[in-house]
């Protein structure tokens, strides 16, 4: 059986300082899909309203409030634990939004003032540091640099500080929407292949940032504990150390002939040197690891949605919560998360609320008025009720809910009356 990792980094290859993150797949992508179809749904305003507060002491001189930060990444963890796990991309994506801020609000020669009151004239360049550096998110292994962080705030100038999240979460659920959400009947009956060719055709190729119907990972085995104690390389070359490429003697180059001899004849004696490798070898385990390379937040969603295409997984609203899930079979309509507002699940309780509410609704004047008006256009239709009845039937029941609304007739009196 397959173990799947997924080995986090980050997209830009500046930041020499990033140790790789590796996790376990189910950690961030759960059978469930219950991480991304959250933030299919999540509150983007309440995270970006959390770093306009915090920003705030750009225009008005005052020390910024840490404990906003603070609570702007517990936020963020709480919206995806990518963000949890993997610390430096949390730090890049709040640095980005902060350096885009700070363009689009600190982009001419001014006035800064510093934390103690102190003031002096600054070029843009200037400006934009002195503040990055007051409001930026720092990490023991992520460098802050103003250098790197302002070329990468290419959303300068947009509505809002979090751009690049708002963009991202309508691109996975429009993708959604298109590809695995049943609630439309029309897209429902399509196969996954054809409404993935509808997807490609009406976003993919109008909008350069649609996620692309196609990903790539890295498929890898994992060293044995002796392979790794031992060093011992998959590169040959590193058998041995005074390795040169332009030396037809090197040990490398006589595995290189031995290898292409023993591939024209695969029953030969292998070479003498891969008896170490052999040895080690026969200690690794035998379960095949596989790693999937992601460098972003954008990447592992793109990843998971196109596993679900894959794996023609459909998903359907709750009709209590109205949140996504996968549906256990066809026709079911609520999910087994918690109710809002309840211990249970919506899968024990939806169904009373759902006819609760229908039956408050049916109950109210305006529902009792359209159901009794349907009857009695019926009757109209065959002929058993005349126009002069239906046209005096209709004018006293608009009167009497009037005088209900007004809270000047009672509600049942007036539901005793319709049925006569």
């Amino acid at each position: 059986m397959a173990v799947r990792y997924m080995e986090i980094g980050l997209s830009e290859d500046f930041f020499e300082d990033i140790s790789l993150v590796h996790v376990e797949m189910e950690k961030l992508i759960p059978e469930s899909h219950e991480f991304v179809l959250k933030f299919i749904d999540y509150n983007l305003g309440t995270l970006e309203h959390l770093l306009t507060e915090y920003l705030s002491c750009l225009k008005t001189g005052k020390p910024s409030r840490k404990q906003l930060l603070s609570t702007i990444i517990r936020e963020l963890r709480q919206m995806h634990p990518f963000f949890l796990l993997c610390n430096s991309n949390a730090a890049d994506l709040l640095n980005t939004a902060i350096a885009g801020y700070i363009t689009n609000c600190f982009s001419e020669t001014g006035e800064f003032v510093g934390p103690q009151g102190n003031k002096r004239t600054t070029t843009p360049s200037e400006t934009q540091a002195e503040m990055f550096r007051r409001v930026c998110v720092p990490k023991p292994s992520f460098t802050a640099d103003p250098d790197t962080m302002f070329p990468g705030s290419s959303y300068a100038g947009d509505p809002y500080i979090l751009n690049d999240l708002y963009r991202l979460q309508r691109d996975i659920r429009t993708w959604v929407f298109l590809t695995m959400d049943n609630s439309n009947p029309q897209l429902a009956v399509l196969t996954s292949e054809q409404r993935s060719a509808l997807y490609a055709f009406v976003t993919a190729k109008e909008d350069l940032y649609a996620p692309h119907m196609h990903i790539s990972s890295e498929y890898s085995v994992e060293p044995s504990k002796r392979m790794r104690e031992e060093r011992i390389k998959w590169d040959f070359r590193d058998l041995d150390e005074d390795y040169d490429p332009d030396r037809d003697d090197s040990d490398y180059a006589k595995l290189d002939d031995a290898l292409d001899a023993l591939a024209c004849n695969s029953e030969m004696k292998l070479p003498a040197i891969l008896e170490d490798v052999i040895r080690a070898v026969k200690d690794v385990d035998d379960c095949e690891i596989i790693t999937y390379k992601i460098n972003s937040f954008r990447e592992l969603l793109e990843f998971e949605i196109y596993s679900m295409i894959r794996e023609k997984i459909r998903i359907r609203r709750c009709r209590n919560c109205n949140r996504y899930f996968i549906p256990d079979r066809s026709n079911q309509e609520y999910c087994n998360y918690i109710a809002p507002n309840s211990t249970k699940l919506c899968s024990d309780i939806g169904h009373s609320r759902v006819y609760t509410k229908k039956m408050l609704a049916d109950n109210s004047p305006e529902g009792l008025y359209r159901k009794a008006y349907k009857a009695h256009h019926q009757r109209l239709q065959r002929e058993t009720m005349t126009e002069e009845e239906f046209t005096e039937w209709k004018k006293t029941a608009l009167e009497k809910k009037e005088l209900v609304l007004k809270n000047e007739l009672d509600p049942f009196e007036f539901q005793e009356w319709l049925k006569i």
